[in-house]
């Protein structure tokens, strides 16, 4: 189904970098719904849960105020091969655990995690790997790509990414 104008345009916001609020975006576009800032936001608000639920979008993490970013899908390459990700340590350390702990899991799996480990589960949400909710994460397909590729190497780390 091909978006429309006011969607568009939300999309060319969350373009930038980092993740937007939805009063940041309400205040980023050019056209105004409604005669006041806050039936403005309520309905760009609407917009974003419809593009949430259609995964052109999705939340950064569980925080509030909801912070928006595109949706980050794991698309080929021209060798055919997943796109790279870089990891910093601690992300590839918590990956690792991963592995170790579920194995190759499929996207849409949970992990848990702890307060320890919530830099690096922040940085995967902000890289598309996993979607953070309260406790616990949520792999996506680029996640478990990682995961599948790591374990297909027989290393707890895959070698392109």
């Amino acid at each position: 189904m091909p978006l429309a104008e006011f969607e568009t345009a939300i999309l060319n916001v969350l373009d930038g970098q980092g993740g937007y609020t939805t009063g940041q975006i309400a205040e980023r576009i050019d056209f105004q719904f409604g005669h006041n800032r806050r039936v403005h936001s309520a309905a760009v608000r609407t917009l974003l849960l419809g593009l949430e639920k259609r995964g052109v979008i999705s939340r950064l993490d569980d925080q509030k105020p909801d912070c928006w970013v595109k949706a980050t899908s794991v698309e080929p390459n021209a060798a055919g091969a997943p796109n790279k990700v870089k990891l910093s340590l601690g992300e590839e350390a918590f990956m690792k655990s991963v592995l170790k702990e579920a194995g190759p899991a499929l996207a849409g799996s949970t992990v848990s995690y702890d307060h320890t480990e919530g830099r690096a589960v922040s940085g995967l949400a902000k890289k598309g790997v996993v979607m953070r909710r309260v406790g616990d994460v949520e792999l996506t397909a680029l996640g478990a790509e990682w995961l599948s590729q790591a374990a297909k190497n027989g290393r707890t780390a895959p070698e392109n990414h």
